[in-house]
């Protein structure tokens, strides 16, 4: 064989390797689950909790920002539900804490252990 003949070869064989490459990157790409955005609505800010307990008054909310996991935006989300207070929070359902939040990265169950050891602290 000529030069000419293996430098095609080794090129046809590059530029074949990078195309299955991009192909098999594309595959991938299409088959990615992205979560969907959760849009707050009208009917989230009236989303009925599992439990009925009601805030106190003379407290006022609690900075739900001091569990690990809600930042300000699951922190906003929660308090236009109406979960305001570690109480609230505490009797709420993972399930419901999960549609309010659209959380992905965190588990709800872990937010309210912690506002339950929070709320045995205070008492």
């Amino acid at each position: 064989m000529s030069d000419d003949h293996i430098r095609n070869y080794w090129l046809g064989f590059v530029v074949a390797a990078v195309g299955v490459s991009w192909l098999i990157w594309l595959w991938r790409k299409q088959r990615e689950v992205t979560p969907k955005p959760l849009y707050i609505s009208g009917r989230t800010a009236s989303y009925p909790m599992s439990a009925d307990v009601e805030p106190d008054k003379t407290h006022g909310p609690d900075d739900l920002e001091s569990i690990q996991g809600i930042g300000p935006a699951y922190a906003r989300r929660l308090n236009d539900s109406g979960i305001t207070t570690f109480a609230q929070l505490a009797e709420a359902h993972p399930g419901d804490l999960r549609e309010i939040t659209g959380v992905t990265r965190w588990d709800p169950k872990e937010w309210i252990i912690r506002a339950r050891t929070l709320i045995a602290v205070d008492e």
